[in-house]
């Protein structure tokens, strides 16, 4: 029986996974319930089952006989929620106040067990162990960092990975992909400004952490417009300012912190040192000193040619030629996805919601029509990638 007929038969029932994980959403690390769900499921489908990789993850192995020297492809879905208050009023809607499934990964989780039992059904037409990731704590909590430091690659010998993601920004019913840069580089950034307090008439008596503050938010965009090529993407954003609790008194602090996101590889690594730079020298000048943390947040997440070309493959042949969206430019926003591309070659890619939602929203939701379409499209990338994982080298952009 062909894939997409696999599939057909389990949409409602992948429907209703997703519809059980959105209603009892958790957060990252704390992924507990949907953990066992997903769990006894694969034990079900015939896997054998590792719990608690990275804390509250899951991974599920596949091994057809004979194959077990061979290196696996791997899936990966995340399983975490967000700290928001549901407003759709849907049958399924959260019933964890506060939390929700507003970035997807109710549905990733859905789709890789749809996608996960119909490869329990091929076992005989695999060419190499499968190995199926439900990783915690994507959601700025570095669940990845996690699942390596368990040692999950050497463990399972991974030898290509996959992941996927619902996407609005990419035409509804579309795989959305492109070789190299997909989701930008991230760093965080936390300053306090310290200066002197004084009277507002006294401005002379002063170290005014807001002008300082100010300057610096300004200060900080010359490393988009003077210290980075600019064929190169750059941004960066102030997204906190704190300072004063009356108007007639100048502050002796101020609070600020924001982030810097790149496409390039290289200028990640620059920017730590050119944050540092910017914002100390530019404090000085206002005669305020700052206490500074940066927090590198998720590298690059970059995908490889030949890993994007098995997943244009199966695309054109469960969709069509119109079924592919190609990428113009990577995506701003990051992903932990990053960290398994730094160890094996593999590729990130969307599928397209269109632009009825947004993601992060009280208002998020999606067509549950396209689970089924994102389960047949891991399950076909699984069985094509797994055909040649003998002869896969380095990843090549």
């Amino acid at each position: 029986m062909v894939i997409k007929e696999l599939v057909a038969k389990e949409k409602e029932t992948i429907i209703a996974w997703r519809r059980q994980i959105h209603q009892h959403p958790e957060l990252g690390f704390q992924e507990h319930k949907t953990g066992q769900l997903v769990g006894d499921l694969l034990e079900e489908f015939g896997y054998e089952v590792q719990r608690g990789i990275g804390g509250t993850g899951v991974v599920g192995i596949l091994k057809p006989k004979g194959m077990e020297h061979k290196r696996a492809v791997a899936l990966r879905a995340d399983m975490d929620a967000l700290t928001v208050t549901e407003e759709n009023q849907v049958p399924y809607a959260s019933k964890n106040p506060g939390v929700m499934h507003a970035c997807g990964h109710d549905g990733h989780t859905a789709m890789l067990l749809g996608a996960a039992k119909v490869l329990s059904q091929l076992r005989d037409q695999l060419s190499a162990p499968i190995v199926v990731l439900f990783q915690p704590a994507e959601e700025r909590l570095g669940g990845a960092r996690a699942v390596l430091a368990d040692g999950f690659f050497h463990q399972y010998s991974i030898g290509e990975i996959f992941g996927l993601h619902l996407w609005p920004q990419v035409p509804k019913g579309k795989v959305g992909l492109k070789v190299g840069p997909v989701m930008a580089g991230s760093i965080d950034f936390k300053l306090k400004v310290l200066g002197q307090q004084a009277h507002a008439s006294e401005p002379h008596n002063s170290i005014d952490t807001i002008v300082a503050g100010a300057a610096i938010v300004g200060a900080l965009q010359a490393i988009s417009s003077r210290f980075i090529n600019p064929l190169e993407s750059v941004v960066v954003s102030v997204g906190t300012f704190h300072a004063g609790e009356i108007s007639n008194v100048i502050p002796g602090e101020a609070l600020l912190s924001g982030t810097a996101r790149t496409a390039s590889q290289n200028v990640y690594k620059q920017l730590p040192a050119l944050l540092e730079r910017v914002i100390e020298s530019t404090a000085r000048t206002y005669g305020a000193r700052v206490e500074l943390e940066i927090v590198e947040g998720y590298p690059v997440t970059a995908s490889c040619a030949e890993s994007v070309a098995t997943v244009e493959q199966v695309t054109r042949e469960a969709l069509g030629e119109e079924g592919l969206f190609r990428l113009d430019s990577c995506r701003m926003a990051s992903e932990d996805f990053s960290y398994y591309l730094q160890e094996v070659p593999g590729a990130y890619f969307f599928l397209g919601l269109g632009n009825e939602r947004k993601l992060h929203q009280p208002t998020f939701d999606f067509d549950e029509e396209l689970l089924a379409v994102g389960a047949e499209i891991l399950a076909r990338t699984a069985l094509a990638a797994s055909k040649r994982q003998d002869s896969h080298g380095p990843c090549r952009n």
